[in-house]
């Protein structure tokens, strides 16, 4: 039976906070090499968003190709898709040299794209095929086109992305007949939950893509873009998530990497494989006051624990900022647990939050989210709250799309 790994969302290079998180990457990449070995794992797909920035630091880098060393000395096959965050020229450039090590690469999608269809297991005998769909930016897919609205847009979206993997299904199932066809791809799913550290590339639920777009040949989908674990939509649409926390709205997610196991004419099997929490944050919110006594009962010795907090004031202090800047320096000077992130939370600023459940951060939400519930707080007809609502996503589709030219 093969077994198949399924993990997504690295984000080599990121910060938090302006604060490293490369020792918990190396964490992770250390204990995915172990888990691989001593579970004799096949194959490994890895669905977008390798690194955190086009161009990564030297030790993101760095990182990556240690890694894919290792990787490769346990024998795994490895299929790496590109995801929003990458730059496809740099995923691609070492692409012919990493096939030699049983490496298979795609950064965008090619001419023919069949060539994105891999055989799965012994060259002579596969056990499966995979369907491995980079992040499909617009100069990529078909039916988009200039001065398209943004239901236009969407629709354009969704039909491209349905007849890539529509294809792929066909050629798959005329090239390896009977074997079990997985899918790859790195895109925002219809039910999906997201956190506070994904970019909205597609924007709402007109952009969002659903479980329908892909035929019924696929028994199981390896998504990325998503850094929540979870399914989307359907059982075999699955995100693996980031493997470890990216923003403080994460900070109760059980990170995990996913297992299918399956074959010709085999029932397939998955399995979810939580991952250790080499990285623990937690927020803190209340007033001063109140703060203040979580940090003094919090342990010194939490390690590897990093705070925000969350000062709630009814009215603005100027005297404020000095003394939690005080308390906060003496706190991390214990070598313990950090305060990385404070905010002070006076009334006038609450006002975006009351829109929402209590406890819920500015930094947790998305601007769709807020614009349409500022909309429901007026009293306009429903021509206008549609209107304005298009006006409103075209506007935000332009300036990613700036964003990401830049």
């Amino acid at each position: 039976m093969l077994k198949v790994l399924h993990t997504a969302d690295w984000h080599l290079g990121k910060r938090l906070q302006n604060q490293d998180l490369s020792t918990y990457q190396a964490a992770f990449l250390e204990w995915l090499i172990a888990y691989i070995q001593a579970q004799e794992i096949d194959v490994l797909l890895l669905s977008g968003d390798v690194f955190d920035l086009a161009n990564p630091p030297s030790r993101a880098r760095e990182l990556y190709y240690q890694s894919l060393h290792q990787l490769s000395r346990t024998g795994v096959q490895m299929v790496i898709t590109g995801g929003n965050h990458d730059s496809p020229a740099v995923l691609n450039a070492p692409r012919e040299l990493l096939s030699t090590l049983g490496i298979h690469v795609f950064g965008r999608l090619r001419p023919d794209w069949s060539e994105h269809l891999v055989p799965l297991g012994p060259p002579a005998a596969p056990q499966a095929v995979v369907a491995a769909v980079p992040f499909l930016r617009d100069s990529e897919l078909p039916h988009l086109a200039p001065g398209q609205n943004y239901p236009e847009r969407a629709a354009a979206l969704r039909a491209g992305l349905q007849e890539v993997y529509h294809h792929l299904a066909r050629e798959a199932q005329h090239r390896y007949p009977g074997l079990p066809l997985l899918g790859m791809g790195h895109l925002y799913a219809v039910g999906a939950h997201t956190s506070a550290s994904e970019r909205e590339i597609q924007i709402g639920n007109q952009a969002a893509v659903s479980a329908d777009i892909f035929p019924p040949a696929y028994q199981y989908l390896a998504l990325g873009h998503i850094h929540r674990p979870q399914a989307a939509g359907a059982a075999h649409l699955r995100y693996a998530g980031s493997p470890v926390p990216l923003s403080f709205s994460e900070r109760q997610d059980t990170k995990q990497v996913r297992v299918w196991a399956g074959g010709p004419n085999v029932a397939p099997q998955h399995q979810e494989v939580p991952l250790p929490a080499w990285i623990k944050l937690r927020r803190l919110q209340g007033t001063w006051p109140e703060v203040r006594q979580k940090l003094r009962e919090m342990s010194s010795g939490e390690a590897d624990t990093w705070i925000e907090l969350i000062i709630q004031l009814e009215q603005p202090d100027p005297q404020l900022p000095a003394q939690v800047e005080e308390v906060v320096g003496h706190f991390n000077e214990q070598q313990g647990a950090r305060v990385v992130k404070y905010r002070l939370d006076a009334g006038a600023q609450r006002g975006t939050e009351s829109y929402f459940a209590a406890g819920t951060a500015v930094d947790e939400l998305q601007p769709k989210d807020v614009f349409q519930s500022s909309l429901e707080q007026q009293s306009l007809p429903p021509e206008d709250h549609r209107l304005l609502t298009e006006a409103f996503e075209d506007l935000l589709q332009e300036y990613y799309q700036q964003a990401d030219a830049s």
